[in-house]
């Protein structure tokens, strides 16, 4: 059982460095070009029923929803789903999703204080304290 569980982890691992490597490679150029830097981000996570359920629990609607895709290429396979929302009060609140994983989900950001712009650039809404 013990080297099961050693194959198993010793796999997991291998799995996890290709993927990196691979996305390493993938994404090198846009990285060089723009200087791109990976971050730590304050995100936190819970099951899709939980963060259904804050999302109820605020009063938050569906502004839009996109689809990240490989190697951020419009002709990628599809990996992740962003969903941003919105309330009456004007905070929005980013989702990050993994098609096929429910057991985590991640809100990326709660925003307050939004101020949006029309097409041409005017003053559309400013939230006041």
């Amino acid at each position: 059982m013990n080297k099961l569980k050693t194959k198993l982890v010793s796999f997991l691992l291998a799995l996890v460095f290709c993927s990196y490597a691979y996305a390493e490679h993938e994404t090198q150029a846009d990285k060089d070009k723009y200087d791109l830097k990976w971050q730590s981000m304050p995100v936190v996570c819970s099951t899709y029923k939980n963060v259904q359920q804050y999302i109820e629990d605020y009063d938050f609607y569906v502004d839009h929803i996109g689809i990240g895709r490989t190697n951020a290429k419009a002709e990628g396979e599809p990996v992740y789903t962003v969903a941003l929302y919105k309330n009456a009060k004007m905070q929005t609140l980013a989702v990050l999703m993994v098609p096929g994983v429910e057991d985590e989900v991640c809100m990326i950001y709660r925003t307050f204080n939004r101020v949006e712009y029309t097409l041409d650039g005017e003053l559309k809404y400013e939230e006041h304290k």
